[in-house]
This record gives C-alpha cells, sequence and structure tokens, in this order.
C-alpha cells in the first residue's frame, strides 16, 4: 500500500470493508426479488440469479482475503462473524471420564 501523507490503513480497511459488504447486500436483495419471479421471466432471470450469486462469493472471497490482510487491531472483522458453534462441544471433563485416552 502507498503511504501517503494522512492515510490511515485502518480506516481504508474499514471504508473498504463497509463498501464491499453493502455491495454484497444490495446483491443478495437483487437476489431474493429475482427469485420471486414467475412464469416465461423465470427462465431469463435465472442465468442472473446464477451470475449474481457468483458474484456474491467473489465479494465475500475478497472480504476474506481484506480480513486477514488488515493489520490485527483492526476491528472490521467482528461485524460478520457468527458466535456460536455448530456442532455440539463436549466438556473436557466428559471425554475423560468415558475412558477417552487419546492416541
Amino acid at each position: 500500500m502507498v503511504q501517503g501523507k494522512g492515510f490511515n490503513v485502518r480506516d481504508h480497511c474499514e471504508k473498504v470493508f463497509s463498501d464491499l459488504t453493502l455491495m454484497k447486500s444490495k446483491l443478495q436483495s437483487h437476489v431474493r426479488e429475482l427469485e420471486q419471479v414467475g412464469g416465461a421471466e423465470k427462465i431469463i432471470v435465472g442465468t442472473h440469479i446464477a451470475h449474481l450469486r457468483d458474484i456474491i462469493r467473489t465479494i465475500d472471497w475478497k472480504l476474506e482475503i481484506l480480513m486477514r490482510a488488515c493489520p490485527y487491531e483492526w476491528t472490521g472483522y467482528t461485524y460478520d462473524l457468527q458466535y456460536c458453534a455448530s456442532v455440539p462441544v463436549q466438556d473436557e471433563k466428559e471425554l475423560i471420564e468415558s475412558g477417552y485416552v487419546g492416541g
């Protein structure tokens, strides 16, 4: 990145993250609208939906890159994180009591 007078990396990361997140949100809204289309138009917009979803995946990928490239102190990465586990978590004590010896 270019180090110019008054350039702030955190502000840059925040701006790019905000812009990409807004773009993603708008595209998802368009996809939801297009999914409601019926009849003959459904065939036409079907390819549009696929292309929009591809763009959404690309934006997700770029957001992931941004979160890794920006300084660790940057707080933008917390905006879209899930705060729950997708699988049940067992207590370590339960694992030990059940006879698990590792290895």
